[in-house]
């Protein structure tokens, strides 16, 4: 009798881990749950998904604090990361709960992880301290960053006029989110100063002059969307012309670099990084630009 009882239990007892073992899902099985992460009304482009982990979106590190315009700098010896925009420095490490802001420890759930070799951050976290509104409705996170103030005026678009020889194009973009990163990337990078180019066109290149500028593309910000806006601040981009040897050419202008800027608003001239054209693709990349001329 009491052998049948030690076997009702064991087996009692083996029926109940199996059943526990059934009902309760692995700890990251809410991984593979599909999260949409909207930005500014565009949906945002992840190279690999963002994930639920412990009931928190979790997104990859450098594609959000890039695109939400903050600047990392990677510890590898400590697996910290220390993100900057504007005044604001947030400082998290895998594995800890505990990351700071401005110096200040902050407590949450889910702390920065690494899964798949890839590095992860709690976003709702990472989106607030960096001063975004972040709000969840069912499997998708909507994110919305605050507008663009230029002397008081609230910036609703900002409008991409490309020249060609023969047409123009323009383009337009009303992501805040867009818009403040490009105007930070103009107004970052034109410290560099220069005199006026002596020889420089909008729309026809003058290919017997050595050194001198053709227009490119023109960024104008404006209080409304449309053809019809004002502008409030207005760049126009040149590149450096130079197909011919110098004893060809029937004049020589200053060479600037191959790449300059010009403030139409305060008409001042800046010299651009060589690589500007790669900086500016990661900022103009954030989102889809809608043809409207």
């Amino acid at each position: 009798m009491l052998r049948k009882k030690t076997a009702s239990a064991i087996l009692a007892i083996a029926l109940t881990v199996t059943l526990m073992q059934t009902a309760v899902p692995p700890a990251l099985a809410a991984d593979d749950v599909f999260v949409s992460v909207i930005i500014d009304g565009r949906n945002m482009t992840f190279d690999v998904p963002p994930r639920i982990i412990n009931s928190r979106t979790m997104v990859p590190l450098r594609v959000i604090f890039e695109t939400l315009g903050a600047s990392i700098v990677w510890d590898n010896e400590t697996k910290t990361v220390t993100a900057a925009k504007d005044d604001t420095v947030i400082v998290l490490t895998v594995g800890d709960a505990s990351p700071t802001v401005n110096g200040q420890a902050v407590t949450i759930d889910q702390p920065m992880t690494v899964l798949d070799g890839r590095t992860f951050v709690p976003l709702r976290f990472v989106a607030e301290a960096l001063g975004v509104k972040v709000d969840y409705v069912s499997s998708v996170v909507y994110i919305t960053t605050p507008p663009l103030y230029i002397d008081g005026t609230e910036i609703a678009t900002v409008q991409r006029r490309i020249e060609m020889t023969i047409e123009t194009s323009i383009y337009e973009n009303d992501m805040n989110i867009l818009i403040n990163r490009l105007y930070q990337f103009l107004d970052e990078y034109t410290a560099e100063e220069i005199d006026e180019p002596e020889y420089f066109m909008d729309k026809t290149p003058n290919l017997d002059i050595l050194f001198s500028y053709l227009m490119v593309t023109e960024y104008s910000f404006l209080n409304s969307a449309g053809l019809d806006g004002s502008v409030i601040r207005q760049f126009r981009t040149y590149q450096r012309i130079a197909l011919i040897e110098e004893g060809q050419a029937i004049a020589t202008g200053t060479d600037h670099g191959p790449y300059i800027v010009h403030d139409i608003t305060n008409d001042k001239w800046y010299k651009m990084p060589d690589n500007y054209p790669d900086l500016i693709s990661a900022v103009l990349n954030i989102g889809e630009w809608k043809m409207i001329f």
